[in-house]
């Protein structure tokens, strides 16, 4: 699950986009998340099943100079794509969501939980499903063991055509596992179409409407070393909007010109899964009619309220509408 590197604390220090963010029309970003629930959204990307093995360390085991974890408990979440896919239906939106799995029990796990979270799954079948495990102590990260297949992989068009036809906007999760291909991009070609993006796929995402990296990405992405810089160069080099998501520091917009946008967060306990969030967040907005700088605003208010909670947690339609209505 993607999150963004630093921790959403304080605004801006930029006093009129302080300003704006607080006395922006609330009315009108209510009217646009009411709309959530008639958008229809198609998210495509690298899917992950997540395990979680929670479990108490009380010695040293006596064959090497390891912890010996006794395991008390382990549950499954989505991850990768199928986390934003699951953030899109929290706010009550409809999600469509495509991807690879193996015919495995992981992948069985991904259909068994996509049905839970009311979205719409339609899987691609490769070698395996992606896992990523994690055991945990407490709120103490002690191992994470990942089983993956990075190789591309190559959708079926026919599928992806009849689904780009039913959606009123599409969310590209890349997490540079192979889903995201040259082939794949020339069939969105002329799609409104949103970018989670990976810095190694940069030249797949050439006139995409929308690109959201994170400061260190887009960083990476256009080799500048200051962020405005980095946006500016993106914008010109893959002509396309840019929004890098840059934590404490809110989010900054270039389009036709640079725009600033504080954060929202009043207290933060864990990042995890932030970026999917946002994504999840902005994809509806645009799709319910938000411009650039409204939907920034609605997914930052949406980011406050993941990052206050414990573990990867996703924003309710009920949750964004009451901080918006304060």
């Amino acid at each position: 699950m993607k999150q963004n590197p630093s921790i959403y604390t304080a605004p801006t220090k930029n006093l009129k986009t302080f300003i704006l963010f607080f006395y922006m029309d609330k009315k009108e970003l209510l009217k646009i998340i009411n709309k959530f629930k008639d958008q229809n959204i198609l998210v495509i990307g690298d899917l992950i099943l997540d395990k979680y093995i929670e479990g108490d360390v009380e010695r040293i085991s006596p064959e090497a100079p390891v912890m010996i974890v006794n395991k008390k408990s382990e549950n499954y979440v989505l991850g990768g794509a199928a986390n934003v896919a699951t953030n899109i239906t929290s706010l009550s939106g409809n999600a469509i969501l495509t991807g690879f799995i193996g015919k495995d029990n992981e992948g069985r796990k991904i259909i068994e939980l996509a049905e839970k979270r009311k979205i719409k799954f339609i899987p691609e079948y490769t070698f395996k499903t992606i896992k990523k495990t994690r055991i945990t102590c407490g709120n103490q990260s002690l191992l994470r063991i990942d089983d993956e297949d990075i190789t591309s992989k190559y959708f079926n068009p026919n599928l992806i055509e009849q689904e780009i036809s039913k959606t009123d906007l599409i969310i590209i999760s890349d997490y540079g596992k192979g889903a995201i291909t040259s082939d794949l991009m020339k069939l969105l070609e002329n799609k409104k179409t949103i970018v989670d993006p990976k810095p190694e796929n940069k030249s797949l995402y050439s006139g995409v409407f929308l690109i959201t990296p994170n400061t260190k990405e887009a960083l990476e992405m256009s080799s500048c070393s200051e962020v405005h810089q980095a946006g500016e160069k993106l914008k010109k080099d893959l002509a396309t909007n840019i929004i890098i998501t840059r934590g404490k520091e809110g989010m900054s917009i270039f389009n036709k010109g640079v725009r600033d946008i504080p954060t929202y967060a009043k207290e933060v306990y864990d990042v995890t899964g932030a970026g999917d969030t946002v994504i999840a967040t902005l994809g509806l907005a645009l799709a319910s009619g938000a411009d650039l700088e409204q939907a920034a605003i609605i997914a930052n208010y949406a980011a406050g309220i993941v990052v206050a909670k414990r573990g990867t947690s996703r924003a309710s339609l009920s949750e964004l509408k009451e901080q918006l209505s304060k």
